[in-house]
């Protein structure tokens, strides 16, 4: 379980992204690294050795139409660091290249915990 995870969170919605930092926040968790679409999270992937990450929580489509960016992310964190703790993060509950793949309109209000708990 990791406490006071140190979390790569990928989502595009403002307001999804506000509660999951507040959610994370309660729970004793850090963000370092926040990406809001997919170009910006290969960028950020660089520096998740350097921020000590040990969680991502990614979104399944950081933009409109697409369908594979979490699985992208997924794949290319854990070439960086096989031990890497992968959350898929979907509205449609597409993910299933994760460690745990969740709806995120039901489970955004429990994240931290869930993190926690991972």
């Amino acid at each position: 379980m990791p406490k006071n995870a140190r979390v790569f969170v990928t989502e595009d919605d403002p307001t999804v992204r506000k509660i999951i930092l507040e959610e994370l926040e309660l729970n004793d968790h850090t963000a370092p690294l926040v990406a809001t679409s997919l170009e910006e999270a290969k960028e950020k992937a660089e520096l998740v050795e350097k921020e000590k990450v040990n969680v991502a929580l990614l979104d399944g489509s950081l933009s409109r139409g697409s369908t594979g960016d979490g699985q992208i992310m997924a794949s290319i964190l854990k070439k960086k660091n096989p031990k890497i703790k992968i959350i898929g993060w979907s509205a449609m509950l597409q993910a299933d290249w994760g460690d745990l793949n969740l709806d995120k309109t039901e489970q955004i209000a429990k994240i931290g915990k869930i993190v926690t708990e991972l």
